[in-house]
């Protein structure tokens, strides 16, 4: 990392070659589309190099990167608010219907609120701790409990909603 403080270009690249799936994933699990998640992501890593430095080694390199890119997701995503354009604006339809878990999870928590979507991410997906999440996104541990608790409500009505969809369409088959 020091050498990284340095602009020393070897150590960057293996910086950012070591974090830049994590970075993308995160960055993608916060927000909404791919291109915003792809313009966080860049900032991201560009954060994490120009702050090398202070880089203390009490925690993982990969758990100092995502408080990093938690704050840079949160930021990219109040500035498209300021800006007036909807979460929805921007997400493919095109997977919508889709049979691959992954996108079917992603399809669901891009129904969330930014809020509810950041926690349950970061808890779920990342493994923090609550008070860890309340340290990332600024809130107190019980709006982290209470947007959890909303959240994981809300996914629970998705799937129902989609489930029962699913049986009227005649597509839902045994499980």
């Amino acid at each position: 990392m020091a050498l990284a403080a340095a602009a020393d270009p070897t150590a960057q690249r293996l910086i950012a070659t070591r974090l830049m799936e994590r970075v993308q994933r995160l960055s993608r699990s916060l927000l909404q589309n791919n291109a915003d998640a792809s313009d966080a992501s860049q900032a991201s890593l560009l954060e994490i190099l120009k702050s090398a430095g202070t880089f203390r080694g009490e925690s993982s390199l990969e758990r100092w990167a995502d408080r990093i890119v938690v704050r840079t997701a949160l930021r990219s995503a109040a500035k498209r608010r300021a800006e007036g354009t909807t979460m929805w604006d921007d997400i493919d339809m095109a997977v919508h219907g889709s049979s691959d878990p992954s996108v079917m999870v992603r399809e669901y928590l891009d129904r969330l609120s930014e809020p509810a979507r950041t926690v349950l991410v970061l808890r779920h997906g990342f493994e923090y701790s609550i008070e860890e999440i309340a340290e990332l996104t600024g809130v107190s541990p019980n709006t982290v409990k209470d947007r959890l608790l909303r959240a994981r409500e809300a996914i629970r009505r998705i799937v129902r909603r989609e489930q029962l969809l699913e049986v009227a369409s005649g597509r839902g088959g045994a499980r």
